[in-house]
């Protein structure tokens, strides 16, 4: 095992309740009920499939065309980082560092480019990532495992050699369908260790003493 990809939200850093202020003012503008139970489903995806998401919830959210609407998401979210910078999950940075001294660390985020190298830049995860990604970029978000499949391509990697951190449902899926094991870290939903799933666990400082995740780095790191 040689490289790790990152989901960035809720996964390094915590960013939920940035995504939920976000869809809670875009769903304020349009008149729609919010319900933070609903919110929830939209997540872990990038700005357009969340707007796309809502879309297919509600009738009639797509004012100006969904490329207007999911600026007009990201422009939220933007908002929201900068009155309220994203701070790390426990243990986040040192896991990182210590990752980066035998295996190559990048990002695979949902969030708008601008925005992950904001987080990067705040907690100084430059150093420790090679490359950073967004499913902004590829034809298909998370659930869909193109983003997963295109950084092997970046990297020259088969899935076998790569490990995938993520929070959400929609980005499991996507590392199950890209073939790529996965740790599952700050889950949202109850999740075992199964199906692909090497570990589970709350935030990395967790992680790093539990049995599932050392069994796993001394047969594979």
């Amino acid at each position: 095992m040689r490289y790790l990809f990152y989901d960035l939200d809720d996964t390094l850093a915590r960013t939920t309740e940035h995504w939920l202020a976000a869809a809670t003012a875009y769903l304020a503008r349009r008149n729609l009920p919010i319900e933070a139970k609903s919110i929830y489903r939209f997540l872990g995806k990038n700005c357009k499939d969340v707007c796309l998401d809502i879309a297919a919830h509600y009738e009639n959210t797509l004012i100006g065309g969904i490329d207007a609407c999911a600026e007009e998401f990201r422009n939220e979210l933007r908002l929201q980082h900068i009155h309220s910078p994203a701070i790390e999950i426990p243990g986040a940075t040192d896991f990182l560092r210590m990752m980066s001294k035998t295996t190559i660390s990048c990002i695979a985020s949902g969030s708008p480019l601008d925005i992950i190298e904001r987080i990067i830049t705040d907690h100084v995860w430059g150093g420790y990532i090679t490359h950073f990604v967004t499913s902004e970029a590829v034809s298909k978000g998370k659930p869909d495992p193109e983003i997963y499949i295109n950084l092997c391509r970046l990297c020259h990697a088969n899935p076998d050699d790569c490990l995938i951190f993520e929070d959400s449902p929609a980005g499991i899926e996507a590392a199950s369908r890209a073939g790529i094991r996965c740790v599952v870290i700050n889950p949202k939903f109850p999740t075992l260790v199964q199906n692909g799933v090497v570990a589970v666990a709350n935030d990395f400082t967790d992680l790093v003493g539990q049995p599932d995740w050392n069994r796993f780095i001394k047969d594979f790191l």
